[in-house]
């Protein structure tokens, strides 16, 4: 495994100071609030590993994943869930652009985004009036040569679920 202390990122042509790169600390759902915000407040997230059922996550993942082969960065050849990137510089024959914006309208990406565990999640930790009014979603793709960095603000929540890892 790579060490932290070897890994160089970038973003936006800058390199990040290593003092910014470290691994993410899984958060305990089911911690008090004042815990849950503290935590916020010292990392900048909070990362609810387990918070929702592998199954789902697996099967939706091989939808996306499904989904994707036609912009040609899914590797021929490969079980979709396992989400091997093709690695070819050939241009795609369809832009992945393209293809999120089919899945953010599709109702099982909404359902997904809304899965109890996640609503009940906020509700818990924000007052309910905050989230009515910023109902935002949305959906990012990123090769794995990609660096992708999410910008955050203080009146704004972000809410990523990552696919990735699923181990």
């Amino acid at each position: 495994m790579e060490r932290i202390s070897d890994v160089s990122l970038m973003s936006n042509g800058y390199t990040l100071p290593a003092a910014r790169i470290g691994r993410l600390q899984s958060t305990d759902p089911k911690q008090s609030r004042a815990a849950l915000v503290e935590q916020f407040e010292a990392q900048g997230y909070l990362w609810l590993k387990g918070i929702l059922d592998r199954d789902s996550i697996l099967a939706f993942r091989a939808r996306v994943f499904e989904a994707m082969r036609e912009s040609g960065l899914v590797a021929p050849g490969t079980a979709p869930v396992d989400g091997i990137y093709a690695d070819d510089e050939t241009p795609s024959p369809v832009h992945p652009n393209k293809i999120l914006m089919e899945m953010a309208r599709w109702a099982a990406f909404e359902a997904f985004c809304l899965a109890e565990p996640i609503w009940r999640f906020y509700e818990m930790l924000i007052d309910p009036a905050f989230l009515d009014d910023n109902p935002e979603t949305s959906v990012q793709f990123v090769p794995p040569t990609g660096n992708p960095v999410i910008y955050g603000s203080s009146d704004r929540i972000n809410s990523d679920i990552f696919s990735g890892d699923i181990r």
